[in-house]
């Protein structure tokens, strides 16, 4: 899920195990190719590590489903949890 754009990437949290990542795009970047949808997205990509980077095909596709307000807050929790504890690829 992209649960955030920032200049340095874009913030994916992983479905699986919460794991939180800082990806960027080869050509453009994440939030150019979903300019029109709101974070939080679910997403279907591949994660490519690259250097000291983590950067993503862009073969990625959106699933058109909203999140209500305790789904928004727990991502953005797990998000800020990680980056106070520096937990972050």
């Amino acid at each position: 899920m992209i649960e955030r754009h920032l200049k340095k990437g874009s913030v994916f949290i992983s479905n699986g195990n919460s794991s939180v990542y800082l990806v960027n795009g080869i050509i453009d970047s994440w939030p150019e190719m979903f300019a029109e949808v709101p974070t939080p997205i679910i997403v279907k990509a591949t994660l490519l590590p690259f250097r000291n980077v983590i950067i993503s095909d862009e073969l990625g596709s959106s699933f058109p489903i909203r999140f209500g307000r305790n789904v928004k807050m727990e991502l953005k929790n797990i998000y800020l949890t990680a980056k106070a504890q520096r937990d972050y690829y």
